[in-house]
């Protein structure tokens, strides 16, 4: 919901450099994993903890000797996984595939929504193009990410089960010192049985350790939104006394723009009267109508409703004062009075 509200007080410029794709798998998959994770893998990561622990607790009370040989593999494995991961390149290439998936899954929405314009005009292997790249990308980063892991993961995976490898010399080596075979023989049978059990508590920890990252990365993208500039409201509103529009040497550059969209324009439009803007494509037509309505903010010059400036004018204010019609129409997944209402 704090997502949701968010995208409503940035500007509309952020969403120009925002693909789709990108935007949903932050507002849906990172916030799924997220909830996943508190909801589910949280008390699932408890159990895998205290499971072990409490089992390695309850063993020193009956040899502290055997129960420290059932620790060494845990603590080991988790030497050899930390040693593996926690390098820098590991970090690299975890941001790399969540990039690429990002951008992947971007292209893929684009790719499919805008297909009939990709076919009216003909650029389909153009547009595939992209596509194909971004998938190569992204299973390239996948590579990356799963032959970095590969060596600290087989490692962990070797080691973590030879309790009984260590249980059983340690075993002989109590009978020859003259333990009694009674004692012996149920502390054999208790040790297989624990040492045994451990690994699939200790390997659920090492899943849900690994799984952490990839939330955390998650939570990053999804503060990277919240962090976002939002449309700054006046201290001070104003209100207009009428509806005169004029720009006073008004210049905006798009972002990457090798020139701008609007330069040093200045305009008169009294109310009452109809203007009609006129221009190729890229002229910058729509811009002057999104920098009116304060979709974008004009990099220099002002622009002035009623001699005020737009900047200066709450934006539930300036909204009562403008009506607009975008050039790519939205119609939400209700009735045409529903539709109709929500203005």
């Amino acid at each position: 919901m704090a997502l949701m509200e968010k995208l409503a007080r940035i500007p509309s410029s952020w969403f120009s450099r925002t693909r789709q794709g990108e935007l949903k798998k932050v507002v849906v998959d990172d916030v799924e994993r997220a909830e996943g994770f508190i909801a589910h893998s949280l008390p699932d990561a408890v159990t895998a903890v205290a499971t072990p622990l409490v089992a390695l607790a309850a063993m020193l009370l009956v040899d502290w000797r055997l129960a420290l040989l059932l620790a060494v593999p845990v603590v080991l494995s988790f030497a050899l996984l930390g040693a593996a991961l926690g390098r820098p390149e590991g970090t690299a290439c975890q941001v790399a595939m969540a990039r690429s998936a990002e951008a992947f899954s971007g292209t893929a929405v684009e790719y499919a929504h805008g297909m009939p314009v990709v076919k009216v005009f003909n650029r389909s292997l153009s547009a595939f193009g992209r596509f194909e790249r971004d998938a190569r990308e992204f299973a390239g980063n996948v590579r990356w990410a799963t032959e970095f892991n590969a060596r600290g993961m087989g490692l962990m995976y070797a080691v973590i089960g030879t309790q009984m490898l260590l249980i059983a010399p340690a075993l002989v080596a109590l009978a020859a010192a003259g333990e009694p075979a009674g004692s012996l023989l149920s502390k054999a049978l208790l040790f297989a049985l624990v040492g045994g059990g451990m690994k699939e508590p200790v390997l659920q920890m090492v899943v849900k350790a690994v799984d952490l990252n990839s939330i955390n990365a998650s939570v990053a993208r999804v503060d990277e939104v919240l962090a976002a500039p939002e449309v700054e409201e006046p201290a001070d509103p104003m209100v207009p006394a009428s509806h005169d529009v004029r720009f006073e040497g008004v210049s905006f550059s798009y972002d990457g723009a090798d020139r701008p969209a609007v330069d040093r324009v200045t305009a008169d439009f009294p109310q009452g009267t109809v203007t009609g803007i006129v221009g190729p494509s890229g002229g910058g037509k729509s811009t002057l109508a999104e920098l009116a309505l304060r979709l974008v903010d004009p990099q220099e010059g002002r622009v002035l409703i009623g001699g005020v400036d737009v900047r200066d004018i709450a934006s539930d204010e300036l909204y009562r004062a403008c009506s607009f019609v975008f050039q790519e129409s939205f119609i939400l997944s209700a009735t045409v009075e529903e539709n109709i209402r929500m203005g």
